[in-house]
């Protein structure tokens, strides 16, 4: 009788090593910050490019606005600005408490009392305004480098010099 013959030997393949799954794309938080609550001739600034602002529309962190005519935003708190004609704002943020980068133009706020600890902050080329809740104006001229008058018609402001840091309570 002749041997037996062995089974062929099969060489099993490695398994294929699984690639360790993709992380998911970030999500991007979207912070609603106040409502445009009247637009007239005003242009929404953001990342998206620039689109012509509605009254009821969000405004959203980060965005701006380019006024020619006039523009009213509402924040949840009733705190209200009103920007006039050739007015342009950089952007809105909460940083620690509301914030405006107003580079110039006119921003005429009524603000609601505001935590000491968040003071809603008014940013321009030269001043920084710091407000717990008062009624107030304030200009920039960019004729005049940048030029940044304060008028308060109720409470106070605390005015910060960028170039010096001094300061001044109006």
């Amino acid at each position: 009788m002749p041997a037996p013959v062995p089974p062929p030997v099969v060489e099993k393949k490695p398994e294929p090593v699984p690639e360790p799954p993709k992380p998911a794309p970030p999500v991007e938080t979207i912070v609603v910050l106040a409502t445009i609550e009247k637009a007239e001739g005003a242009t929404v600034l953001g990342k998206g490019g620039k689109a012509a602002a509605k009254a009821g529309q969000d405004l959203l962190q980060g965005q701006g606005l380019e006024v020619e005519g006039s523009v009213t935003v509402k924040y949840p708190d009733g705190t209200r600005l009103e920007l006039r004609s050739r007015a342009l704002v950089r952007d809105f943020t909460l940083n620690g408490g509301k914030s405006v980068d107003l580079a110039r133009g006119i921003l005429l706020a009524q603000v609601s009392d505001q935590p000491a600890d968040r003071p809603m902050t008014i940013v321009t080329p030269l001043a920084e305004i710091r407000i717990l809740g008062t009624a107030f104006r304030v200009s920039v001229d960019p004729e005049t480098e940048g030029t940044t008058q304060v008028e308060v018609t109720e409470g106070r402001v605390r005015v910060k010099r960028l170039a010096d840091g001094k300061t001044v309570d109006v």
